[in-house]
């Protein structure tokens, strides 16, 4: 699944998280976040890192893109809660 979080500066970083038919907590390194370029055009300065302090929105998302082999079947997905550290 794709994560995209977006910030108080504008920019948009994402990451894909590995799915499972199990539950189970997902950690993710805030340095595994890479600008998000599709999500609304504005790039943030060279060397510039994803910051979750800065964090204002989240958004989730599945698709064809991200399941070529499987996109004729039907997806879904179960969040139970985000914590940012």
């Amino acid at each position: 699944m794709e994560m995209v979080v977006k910030d108080n500066r504008g920019y948009a970083w994402t990451y894909t998280v590995p799915l499972t038919v199990e539950w189970s907590d997902v950690i993710i390194p805030a340095e595994k976040f890479r600008y998000y370029r599709h999500a609304n055009g504005i790039k943030p300065p060279e060397g510039t890192e994803f910051d979750i302090g800065r964090a204002i929105d989240i958004h989730f998302g599945i698709g064809e893109w991200l399941f070529p082999e499987s996109a004729e079947k039907p997806h879904g997905i179960a969040v139970a809660g985000v914590i940012f550290e």
